[in-house]
């Protein structure tokens, strides 16, 4: 009896037409899509923090510090990500280090240790906070955003605040093609 309903249930899939779909690869840019709701054809990659740390030694790139559960981190990236589109920027990394940051374990204090080390003002750092980073330099970076976060939402959703923001990363950009 079990091997008729077996052999029935074998039968109604084969009729069915069911067929294997072959699973797309997702990619670091589509997740970030999903999580900051931006184009899929974002420019983002995860970085673990051990790339962080090396960007920071050594490396050049531009790097977004960011937590898609804050609102703020929300429009950054959102202005972000059409500014590097627009800038035909093909790579940036992300990172979102809340949990070293609650935490304010040694991995925390390492990264902060790093950021200061890279450049030749103090910057407190926050998210949302965006580096353009040449050779372990910090050239640029912004955290306009972080001062916003206390302050009512309506002035971060703001179009001259996304304005005047645009304007800021689009520096960094130039900045970052020297």
């Amino acid at each position: 009896m079990k091997k008729v309903l077996f052999l029935c249930l074998c039968i109604m899939i084969f009729l069915s037409g069911c067929e294997v779909k072959k699973m797309e690869e997702v990619t670091s840019a589509d997740t970030f899509s999903r999580e900051y709701s931006v184009p899929r054809n974002n420019p983002f990659v995860y970085a673990k923090l051990d790339e962080v740390y090396d960007l920071l030694e050594n490396g050049t790139g531009i790097i977004f510090f960011g937590n898609s559960d804050c609102e703020v981190c929300n429009v950054g990236a959102q202005v972000l990500t059409d500014v590097l589109i627009k800038n035909d920027i093909d790579k940036a990394y992300y990172y979102n280090p809340k949990k070293i940051i609650d935490e304010n374990d040694k991995d925390y204090k390492k990264l902060i240790n790093l950021i200061n080390d890279s450049t030749s003002e103090e910057i407190e750092f926050d998210i949302p906070c965006v580096m353009v980073i040449k050779e372990g330099n910090i050239v640029s970076y912004n955290n306009e955003l972080v001062e916003l976060k206390e302050e009512d939402m309506d002035l971060v959703l703001d179009d001259n605040t996304k304005k005047d923001l645009r304007n800021s990363y689009n520096k960094m950009i130039k900045e970052f093609n020297k």
